[in-house]
């Protein structure tokens, strides 16, 4: 721990006696130019600059853990205290925790004898590997080694310089079985900009892009168990099997942030069955193959056969099969504008059923009973019928706005009911009887809230119950009322004209006057024939309704209440413009070669070829005026790739990879939306169909230090990357560990992570991806968009078994 302490500071930052500071303005008996100013200085005491004393201390605290002679973490806090001072600029409180690590990959002293080591920096692999419980290489696995035996240490010696030169069979191993596999939890957080839902119009519809519109933060817990058994048979057979339990169905890439924490989606993840032959290797099964150096195009598995010749410096590697498990991208990140027929959300004129000072009904075929609430009440013959038509509005209002719905703004607004009418005879100054009559007072009842029960059935249960509730206080109210009206013109109050009695006949009366539709009120569009007669407490509601929605919810909008369209469905057909995300498809079936050859041990540079044979045939639609412009390809990928991977010394390793997609399909995919009849400054335009782009092409530079070794607690590893993929170039199935498919799909972006080893069969693991950018732009409902993607952080825990 330590600190600082100031007493009785004069701080040069900060004023007492509220002076120290100066006025300038224009002399206005300057000269003619206008330049010249007066300047005042103000102290607090004449001539003399007065500062505040402050004394205060700042005291920190830091504990630190030695792991072992190059390692060490801490964890400390910054002014504990928390002592803030604006003037100063002092920073509030602070947590930091870190680790520190010299550098030297494997932790231990040089004299100790390397064991095997198994990372990204090894073979073009990804991630950090994990090796196998008797310090081999492990099964390769979503572009890492998982456990195993398929790497003795003499052999991972002589290859650990030579990346390119690993043959899929290792000839030193011993027959057997051995049981391998292993338990990983993940933690991934997208830092989206959490955008405002889309406005749209009455012709437009986000469709399936909402995802892409909305950006949200997200994160997510997820986990996966993996086991399998890896067999030597005879001297030249190798079979692995390994499955996998997680959250999500498909290879992990397919998702950024798992939908379930739980193991419910199995998976067989491997498959792999491998003849040796002199200086060949065959297999066959669901096999992971790595293309490029780094894998970042693919680096997952595929169900079909491969070929591996391996000689000196040289190797080439040819396979062919099924690629469908794990390419294809449903979750990109472009969308592009389409026509379709849709079902969208009403606007409040569609919802009412005519416009607020509209002429003429607003009318929707085929329209179900949550909208079209004036068609409603003009087939409705009863007042129970009416009630019932604007009950079920009245209350998809509150289920969309709220229970104060009928008057968001608090504006005091109120439902009246309208008090009883009730006669009485008295005697004039002439002596001869009269009849006078008493209109009770109305009752007020704020709408914020406004009771259901006034419209239920035909309104008299609530009319009943309410003046049975009050029939004290009416029986004083109106006889007090009567008899005052009496007394201040000399008249004698003799009593009520009624058959029944008073409370029966205000009863009576309410009900005729609240809930009769003769003596109700007419509502609906401007034009005097489109007119319904509705009672005075069913007006009340809609009329209430009606305002609100028009103006005090909506402020006078035409366009669709997405909110509302929550409660009432999708209900308006539209023939219109919709956001569609794209869609890149899977490869079926596809031939690759890989060619690779080290200059030295240091130094190795690949091609390799992946062409998609057997398409189907893929449709496209982009909107152009009021229809689709329909492209169709059946060949997907025609892929070339280079690459090179550079040792620098025994830490750091350099790789880079290039490629190209050279197909029809890419360069559509990498082109752009055309957009006619645009003026700048506004959102008006015309789709006009899509144009084709430049064959799509991607790279890769990434930079590797150290190694992680789970068989060498305190080992540890990192890397830095820049990844650049235009649209149409990448199929899925990445192999970088650390992102999802949707942050190469035409995304442009920066990764570091790293890897640490805290005991033996434990492996840490952290990756974060920033600045990732659109290459492209994007269709949104009101033009093209250039892009951003949240940063990505995903941190996970391995344990093997």
């Amino acid at each position: 721990m330590w600190g600082d302490y100031y007493i009785n500071m004069l701080d040069s930052n900060s004023v007492a006696g509220n002076g120290n500071y100066m006025t300038s303005y224009k002399d206005p008996n300057g000269d003619v130019t206008g330049n010249s100013a007066i300047i005042k200085y103000n102290f607090a005491e004449g001539g003399k600059q007065t500062y505040q004393k402050k004394t205060f201390g700042i005291w920190n605290v830091i504990v630190q853990k030695k792991l072992d002679k190059d390692s060490l973490v801490y964890f400390g806090v910054d002014n504990i205290f928390n002592h803030r001072d604006y003037d100063r600029a002092l920073q509030e409180r602070v947590y930091k925790m870190g680790f520190n690590m010299k550098f030297g990959y494997d932790g231990h002293k040089k004299e100790e004898s390397k064991k095997s080591v198994v990372t990204n920096a090894v073979a073009g692999w990804q991630g950090t590997g994990v090796a196998g419980k008797d310090g081999n290489a492990g099964v390769i696995e979503h572009g890492k080694a998982v456990v195993g035996g398929t790497a003795s240490a003499v052999a991972e010696q002589s290859v650990q310089r030579d990346a390119f030169i690993t043959a899929p069979f290792d000839v030193d191993k011993k027959p057997g079985v051995e049981l391998i596999g292993d338990y990983q939890v993940r933690w991934n957080v997208h830092g989206g900009s959490d955008k405002p839902v889309a406005t749209v119009t009455a012709t437009t519809h986000v469709g399936d892009a909402a995802k892409n519109m909305l950006d949200q933060k997200e994160h997510g817990f997820e986990q996966r168990l993996r086991l399998g058994v890896d067999a030597r048979i005879g001297d030249n057979t190798n079979v692995t099997v390994l499955g996998s339990a997680s959250g999500m169905s498909g290879v992990d890439t397919k998702h950024d942030i798992s939908d379930s924490k739980g193991l419910n989606h199995q998976r067989l993840d491997t498959i792999d069955v491998t003849q040796h032959a002199d200086k060949w290797d065959f297999s066959i099964g669901r096999l992971t193959e790595s293309m490029g150096v780094t894998g970042y195009w693919f680096g997952k598995e595929y169900d079909g056969g491969r070929a591996v010749w391996t000689s000196g410096k040289n190797q080439v590697r040819l396979g062919y099969g099924d690629f469908s498990s794990s390419t294809g991208i449903n979750d990109s990140a472009y969308t592009h504008a389409t026509r379709q027929t849709f079902y969208r959300a009403p606007t409040a004129d569609e919802f009412v059923g005519f416009p607020y000072y509209g002429k003429e009904e607003t009318i929707i075929e085929n329209a179900p009973d949550t909208i079209q609430f004036f068609q409603q009440l003009k087939n409705a013959k009863t007042v129970k019928e009416q009630n019932a038509i604007v009950e079920k509005m009245y209350k998809l209002m509150k289920k969309a706005f709220g229970d104060n719905c009928l008057d968001p703004q608090g504006q005091n607004r109120n439902i009246i009911v309208q008090g009883g009418k009730a006669s009485y005879i008295y005697i004039d100054k002439s002596g001869i009887p009269q009849m006078g009559t008493i209109n009770g007072h109305s009752i007020k009842i704020r709408c914020e809230s406004a009771p259901v029960e006034l419209l239920e059935g035909d309104g008299t249960a609530f009319i009943h119950s309410w003046i049975k509730q009050n029939q004290v206080d009416l029986m004083e109210e109106y006889t007090a009322s009567a008899r005052e009206y009496c007394k201040k013109n000399g008249y004698d109050f003799v009593g009520w004209k009624t058959s029944t009695s008073l409370i029966d006949e205000i009863d009576h009366s309410m009900i005729n006057r609240n809930y009769t539709i003769n003596n109700g009120v007419p509502i609906g569009p401007l034009v005097a024939n489109s007119s319904i007669k509705l009672s005075w407490v069913a007006k009340q509601y809609f009329s209430s309704i009606n305002y609100s929605l028009n103006w005090l919810v909506t402020q006078g909008s035409k366009l669709p209440i997405e909110v509302l369209g929550n409660v009432t469905g999708l209900c308006v057909k539209v023939n219109g413009t919709a956001l569609q995300k794209d869609t890149i498809p899977a490869i079926e079936r596809a031939a690759y070669i890989q060619a690779k050859h080290s200059f030295s041990p240091d130094f190795g540079v690949m091609a390799w070829y992946l062409r998609s044979t057997g398409d189907d045939n893929h449709s496209f639609a982009a909107a152009h005026g009021d229809v689709n412009d329909i492209a169709s390809f059946d060949q997907l990928a025609n892929v070339f790739g280079v690459g090179a991977q550079w040792h620098v010394g025994d830490k750091a390793t350099v790789s880079l990879d290039y490629g190209q997609n050279r197909t029809d399909f890419g360069r559509y995919m990498n082109g752009h939306t055309i957009y006619e009849n645009h003026e700048a400054g506004n959102s008006t335009f015309d789709f006009g169909g899509r144009a084709a782009g430049g064959t799509p092409h991607f790279w890769v530079a990434r930079v590797d230090i150290g190694k992680s070794d789970t068989d060498k607690p305190g080992s540890w590893n990192a890397f830095a990357d820049y990844k650049y993929f235009q649209h149409g170039s990448f199929f899925g199935g990445n192999g970088t560990e650390g992102v999802p498919d949707r942050y190469l799909d035409g995304i442009k972006s920066f990764t570091v992570g790293g890897g640490y080893v805290p005991a033996k069969d434990i492996l840490l693991e952290a990756f974060y991806t920033f600045d990732a950018k659109g290459i492209g732009k994007r269709d949104t409902l009101y033009g093209s968009e250039n892009f951003s993607l949240g940063d990505y952080t995903r941190i996970q825990a391995t344990f093997r078994f």
